[in-house]
Parts: structure tokens; C-alpha cells; sequence
């Protein structure tokens, strides 16, 4: 499914082909589709929000709120020399290892355990991080499951209920979640890998439906729909006016789009263009394993998403495929 949207106006939305290829299931333009890293995006917004309305703090070490992070260290078995702050973690310059290569992505082993977001980061701490904090960019989904567990212990609540009422509800993001429902989730549009060699679809095997509060991962989680993420790119585009009303001040949100160096190209959840004047990326964008990408062209007031739930792979790593 594609969504194109022009100052303010859809000018294009449609979806082609088939959810799952075997039952003919056509894919729907508006039905939920999981949003893979995109949700990486929408967490460092929700969190930027919180820093802006003075509930959190971007540049706080997160081992303030979180004992587990103090016990984090170096490969070499050092400790760092301090625990990573909320800003680093969602720009991935927490020193956390990055995602690249097997065996990487270690919190793909606690979905389906009945474990809770403050059960895995106890496990995730354990991981050795590759460099010092604030070193060196490394791409890291670890470092996105501590900042969601700083939001719920600073919160007292949980992720998902924090996300509805600071920023789906203000957004009518209406169908933005990490828990669709088990209706929702039996619809949602199969997930293939396709061959590199010939083009070959191959169908992954469902996986079972996660309880609400049991532990999806923070920056990889959300199940969403196009509809939504224009909405939210759109708030992004007006400066972070949402229905005639300031939702989150524009100086906030440039913020998530400032290149910190000279070719850097990850803000806070962001993908960065090429720098403007001040030293912010001139476009937005991000995108999901799960064949997601989204993009705000703020000079050209142009906003895209596009999911196809697909992804291509050299024939030797689908796991748990049909």
C-alpha cells in the first residue's frame, strides 16, 4: 500500500496485490500492517514530547532511573565511563552493539516468554556495549528498550497506555499500537522474503499474538497503517500543529532533525537529508524490516509511506518460513 500526501492533501493512496498470495487475500489500503523500525520514529517523537512538557530529560544518564543500567560494560569488561543519557539512546550513540550480522538482534529471543520490558533490558544489560557512550554511531534497538523503560519508570505506566494518551490520541492516531487486538492481528498481511537470486516469495510462518504488556520490542513493535503515519508525519511537516493547535513546539522537533556532526545522518528516530543553513536535514525519513519506509520532504511539503511487508533475502536466513 502507498500513501503520497501534498501540503496538507492526499494525492495518491492505493494498495496492490495480495496480503497473503496463496489465499488471494487482496492487501488493504487501510488495514494495520506492522511497522518494523518505523517505530523507532514514533517513540523518539512520543519521548521528545515528554522531554518538551518537562516529564523526562534527554540529557539525563539513564542510570538515574534505571539501577540495571549502571551494571552495563565495556567488552573488555571496564565500566563505561557513565551510563548512556535518552538522547543517545535514540540516535543510537549509546555505545550499545549495533543490530548489523547474525545473532545481533538478541531481543528476538525474549518475544513469546511472558517476559515484561523491564524483564528483558535486565537481560540486555548484560549484552557488553562496543564503545563508551556518545563515541560513535551504531545502529542498536537495545537502546531503544532502555529509553521505553525509562518512560515507564518515570511514568509509573506502561509504554503502550503513555503512547496512547500523550501522543495517538492527540494525533487521531487511532490505529497505532503495540497491542492491535487478536482480531486485528489475525488480519494483518502475511510477511514474505524474497529471494535475491530468482524473486521467489517465501511465506514466514505466523508468529502467536502478543499479550497486551508483555514484552514487543520498543523501537520495533508498533502495528500501524498508512493513514496514521501520515497523520503523523503531517504534525512533523506543520511544525507540530495538529488540528489548528500547537501540539509540541517546532524548536523541539528540530531538534530530532539536527545533524549533531558534519555527516552524520541519524537525528533522534530520524534518517537525515543533506543539512540546511542551521544544520538540520532538509528531508526526514525511516524505514522497516518489515518493507516499510516512510519520508517528510519538508522543503517541498511532500510526505510518503509505503508498506509492502516483504523483504529480500539470499535464500539461507528465513527463519520460521513455510
Amino acid at each position: 500500500a502507498m500513501l503520497l500526501m501534498h501540503e496538507d492533501e492526499v494525492i495518491f493512496k492505493q494498495a496492490f496485490g495480495y496480503g497473503h498470495l496463496r489465499r488471494e487475500i487482496p492487501f488493504s489500503v487501510d488495514g494495520h500492517f506492522r511497522a518494523a523500525s518505523i517505530s523507532k520514529s514514533i517513540i523518539a517523537t512520543l519521548i521528545v514530547k515528554l522531554a518538551a512538557d518537562d516529564v523526562l530529560d534527554l540529557d539525563q544518564p539513564i542510570g538515574e532511573q534505571l539501577p540495571i543500567a549502571r551494571k552495563l560494560k565495556l567488552s573488555s569488561g571496564e565500566r563505561p565511563t557513565r551510563t548512556p543519557t535518552l538522547r543517545e539512546c535514540l540516535s543510537h550513540t549509546a555505545g550499545f552493539r549495533a543490530d548489523a550480522g547474525p545473532g545481533t538482534k538478541p531481543w528476538l529471543q525474549w518475544k513469546h516468554h511472558g517476559l515484561s520490558l523491564a524483564d528483558v533490558i535486565q537481560h540486555e544489560a548484560a549484552i557488553p556495549l562496543s564503545q563508551d557512550p556518545g563515541e560513535k554511531y551504531a545502529y542498536s534497538g537495545i537502546g531503544y528498550d532502555f529509553a521505553g523503560r525509562v518512560v515507564e519508570v518515570v511514568t509509573g505506566r506502561p509504554i503502550e497506555d503513555v503512547l496512547q494518551e500523550h501522543l495517538c490520541r492527540p494525533l487521531e492516531m487511532t490505529d497505532t499500537t503495540f497491542y492491535p487486538g487478536e482480531e486485528n492481528f489475525q488480519k494483518l498481511p502475511s510477511f514474505y522474503w524474497r529471494h535475491r537470486s530468482d524473486g521467489q516469495l517465501v511465506r514466514k510462518r505466523n508468529e502467536p499474538y502478543v499479550p497486551r504488556d508483555e514484552y514487543k520490542s520498543i523501537g520495533g513493535g508498533i502495528v500501524t497503517t498508512i493513514n496514521d503515519l501520515g497523520r503523523f508525519l503531517l504534525m512533523h511537516q506543520n511544525g507540530g500543529r495538529v488540528q489548528g493547535q500547537q501540539w509540541i513546539e517546532p524548536d523541539k522537533l528540530m531538534e530530532m532533525y539536527f545533524r549533531k556532526k558534519p555527516g552524520s545522518f541519524y537525528g533522534l528516530g530520524f534518517v537525515l537529508g543533506p543539512a540546511d543553513e542551521q544544520g538540520h536535514g532538509r528531508w526526514i525519513l525511516h524505514t522497516g524490516s518489515s518493507g516499510t519506509m516512510f519520508w517528510c520532504d519538508q522543503e517541498r511539503n511532500v510526505i510518503g509511506v509505503i508498506s509492502t511487508q516483504h523483504r529480500f533475502s539470499d535464500g539461507k536466513s528465513m527463519p520460521e518460513s513455510e
